[in-house]
Formats: structure tokens, C-alpha cells, sequence
């Protein structure tokens, strides 16, 4: 609570929180198939906020007749999530080792915001717990106090990776999302992901280097994710508000401030990666070299219109842009003797970005 020296009973600023984090799973293993689990885990959080405040007759006003105030506000934010896993992990012949997983997700967020104000209070010992007592006239429900959005995600994705010996690696992945906040038609959106690893110091042929190569690692990745953050109910536009006097009359009047957009959909990105790990002198000295490549396509913008369009502006998919370049790290120990460390490393990167 904020009080106002001097006048604590005339000037009052409160506020509350409470919020509540949860989580819990239930796994479960299948005896009768080696390897064979479900994992599934339920979250639920709550978060809410209240606030009030009042500000007496004359209270930091140079008006000593300035009328009384007072108003409250709260807002709640409700989520769960589902998520659901089915893995198979097995080792075969000692060299082989398969993991494989099917995941299904779910989850919702609903928001929840209202508030009052008034003016002329009868009696100034309510405070701002008992704004009814206001004449109608005097009590206020702004439309920027009110509030209300819900917002759901639906996932399934399943995703194989495969190793021999330490030496060879494979993943495979295929993920599918469903955003309530876009499109109806496009609210669907599927995407890949396959990499592959190659560790060339586990061969054979490289035998002789043993005493001073730790680590030689061939990496390449291709995979794609993507973006759906705008708030809800984009794709529906919106309507703004402007008093106006009409004869005698005070009157508020609804005009189209945001277009609607019935097309609108995933924003997506794509990614190139080739890299190589390397470690010499039982890691004394490590270090990575990355070559990427990023393209991103169908980039969700809230686009401005000129004023003769009567707009003023929409979100839309538009627009792609490019990301490729190198990345060098090297990292060393200089010294590692009894209590004493010391290390140093460098990074060296070059970026090039494009867009149209």
C-alpha cells in the first residue's frame, strides 16, 4: 500500500498479486517392450492482479474543490498445458542405438481484465470499496480497462534419431502446429528437420592421432520453425472509438482502425548448418567452425497505410529476408595447476542479411 504523507486517508494506492505455478507427469514403462515409455505431463498456472486507489477532495490538485476519485482494476491470466510422449529408446548389438519419439501437445491461455472508476464519492472513508455508492453519472468503465483474449496451440511431432557405433548419427524429424490466432485455413502449419553427424576421429584410420586429436566431429542440419506471436484476434481487425456531439447530445461513434486479414498465416524459417568441432591436447585446446544460411519467409508485419486509405493499418504476411555467414570460436587453457586456471578464447563471426 502507497500512502500520501500526511493525508493517509485521503490519498490510497493499493495492489495485490497472487499467482500459482504447477506442474506434474505420470510415467509409465512398458516391462514387456524393452525400452517402451509415456511420459505425460499437465501444467496449470494462475496469475491474478488487483489494484485500487483514491485520491481525496483537493488532493494534489491546486483546486481545493477538486471532486474525490477512486477506482479499481484486476486481471487474470489462465493457462494449461498437455503434453503427451511416447518414447522408444533402445541399444541393439551394443553399436546401434535408435530413439524414437510421437509427441502431442495442447494448450490455452485465457486473459481476463476489467475496471471501474468514479468521482464524487459521498463519504470519503469507502475509499475505493464502495464506488456504487457514486451517482450513475459518476461512475466510469473505460474501454481501456476492459479486456478479454483466449489463445490455443495444438502440436503433434515425431522424430526419429539413429547412431552406430559413436561414429554415425541420423535424426529425422516432422512437427505439425495449429495457432487459434491465425486464419482459418492457415492456421495449420508442417515442417521438417534431418540432420546428420559424422565423428571421423572414432575411425579406425584415425589411430594415430589419438595422442593429440581428442575430437573431429562433421556435423550438417537442415530444419525449419516458425513463428505465429501476434496477439489474438488479429486476423478479425478492429474498431476504434471517437466522442462527437450530435445536436445536444454526447455520443461516441465506432470507426475500422485495423483491417481484417482472412489470409493471414505462419511466419516461417528455414536454416542451413555445416559444422565442425575439433579438440587437440586432451582439450586444452577446443574450438567450432559454423557455416548457416536462414531464410525467413511470410514475416507477420502490422503494415501502415497512407491516411486517403481511411486505415490505419493491418497485419499481413510480407516480405522474406536472408541470413548467411561464419562463425570461428577457439577456446585454449593456458594453465591448469593445482588451484590455479586460466583460460582465454576469441570468436570471429561475419553475417551477411538481405531482404526483399
Amino acid at each position: 500500500r502507497k500512502t500520501l504523507a500526511g493525508v493517509a486517508d485521503k490519498w490510497v494506492s493499493d495492489s495485490f498479486g497472487f499467482g500459482s505455478y504447477n506442474t506434474g507427469y505420470v510415467e509409465l514403462r512398458a516391462p514387456w517392450i524393452e525400452g517402451l515409455s509415456f511420459k505425460q505431463t499437465v501444467g496449470l498456472n494462475y496469475r491474478s492482479n488487483k489494484n485500487g486507489n483514491f485520491t481525496g477532495k483537493g488532493v494534489n490538485s491546486f483546486n481545493v474543490a477538486n471532486p474525490n476519485n477512486g477506482g479499481i482494476g484486476q486481471n487474470e491470466n489462465k493457462n494449461w498445458t498437455l503434453e503427451s510422449l511416447l518414447t522408444y529408446d533402445r541399444t541393439f548389438a551394443e553399436k546401434h542405438h535408435l530413439n524414437a519419439v510421437a509427441m502431442y501437445s495442447a494448450e490455452q491461455t485465457t486473459y481476463i481484465q476489467n475496471g471501474l472508476s468514479a468521482r464524487n464519492i459521498p463519504n470519503e472513508q469507502f475509499l475505493y470499496y464502495n464506488l456504487g455508492q457514486a451517482l450513475a453519472e459518476d461512475i466510469t468503465v473505460s474501454p481501456n480497462a476492459s479486456n478479454y483474449w483466449q489463445a490455443g496451440l495444438l502440436s503433434y511431432m515425431g522424430r526419429i534419431m539413429y547412431s552406430f557405433d559413436d561414429r554415425y548419427m541420423l535424426s529425422a524429424a516432422v512437427r505439425s502446429d495449429a495457432s487459434s490466432r491465425l486464419a482459418k485455413g492457415h492456421q495449420w502449419h508442417t515442417y521438417p528437420a534431418v540432420s546428420a553427424g559424422w565423428n571421423v576421429h572414432n575411425e579406425s584410420f584415425m589411430d594415430g592421432t589419438r595422442g593429440w586429436l581428442d575430437e573431429l566431429k562433421v556435423r550438417l542440419g537442415y530444419g525449419e520453425t516458425s513463428n505465429q506471436s501476434i496477439n489474438p484476434y488479429q486476423t478479425l481487425g478492429s474498431l476504434g472509438t471517437r466522442p462527437y456531439n450530435f445536436a445536444d447530445t454526447y455520443a461516441t461513434g465506432y470507426f475500422v482502425s485495423t483491417l481484417p486479414n482472412t489470409e493471414l498465416g505462419w511466419e516461417y524459417s528455414n536454416t542451413w548448418n555445416l559444422g565442425i568441432d575439433f579438440g587437440f591436447l586432451a582439450g586444452r585446446l577446443t574450438g567450432t567452425l559454423e557455416l548457416y544460411r536462414q531464410s525467413t519467409h511470410d514475416i507477420l508485419l502490422n503494415m501502415n497505410l497512407p491516411s486517403t486509405a481511411g486505415v490505419g493499418s493491418y497485419m499481413a504476411n510480407i516480405g522474406s529476408t536472408q541470413n548467411q555467414g561464419v562463425e570461428f570460436s577457439l577456446n585454449a587453457t593456458l594453465l591448469d595447476r593445482n588451484d590455479w586456471r586460466g583460460d582465454a578464447g576469441i570468436n570471429i563471426h561475419a553475417n551477411r542479411n538481405k531482404s526483399s
